[in-house]
């Protein structure tokens, strides 16, 4: 009902914008740069202007927009009534689904009142582990291999033994 009355007034309001844009609206600037619309020039202004308007609706699309709003009020009259047909249609079968279901009688076993009973599952005990398929067999790292070496240390070099210093032998006489 509301997008009617919508419809109606932007029809009104569309028919009588032809009147109101027979007299042409003038801008105007003065000194102080405030802008004024009006339809007579302001007598202070500085700068004046024509402002351009845009042409109304004519009588034929005024007459094509009454008839697109009747066909729409139609359509809607129509998708009303078939929802209405739809809804009585699904409660005349939510009654007579409820006037043929039998008395249902719920048994309830009472467990204390308060929560389900609950049994444990049995114990299973694993079996014994079996035997891996593949022994990890990991490898010593060498510790000669230069990987293996921190960084910033030189290889270990093979060095003669450091001879004794010479000592002074009693000569046999």
């Amino acid at each position: 009902m509301k997008e009617k009355r919508k419809m109606v007034l932007l029809l009104a309001v569309l028919a009588i914008s032809p009147l109101a844009g027979s007299q042409t609206p003038i801008k105007s600037v003065d000194e102080q740069g405030n802008v004024t619309y009006s339809d007579q020039p302001v007598p202070e202004a500085v700068k004046t202007e024509v402002v351009p308007v845009q042409p109304g609706p004519s009588e034929e699309e005024v007459k094509a927009a009454k008839e697109r709003l009747e066909k729409t009020e139609e359509m809607a009259d129509e998708a009303r009534k078939a929802r209405e047909a739809r809804e009585k249609e699904r409660e005349e079968a939510r009654k007579a689904a409820q006037a043929a279901k039998p008395d249902v009688v719920i048994i309830k076993e009472e467990s204390g009142g308060y929560y389900p009973e609950y049994y444990n599952p049995p114990l299973i005990t694993p079996g014994r582990p079996t035997k891996p398929i593949h022994r990890p067999n990991p490898s010593r790292p060498n510790p000669e291999h230069p990987a293996y070496r921190p960084p910033g240390t030189r290889p270990p070099t093979v060095r003669p033994p450091v001879a004794a210093p010479p000592t002074i032998l009693p000569v046999p006489r």
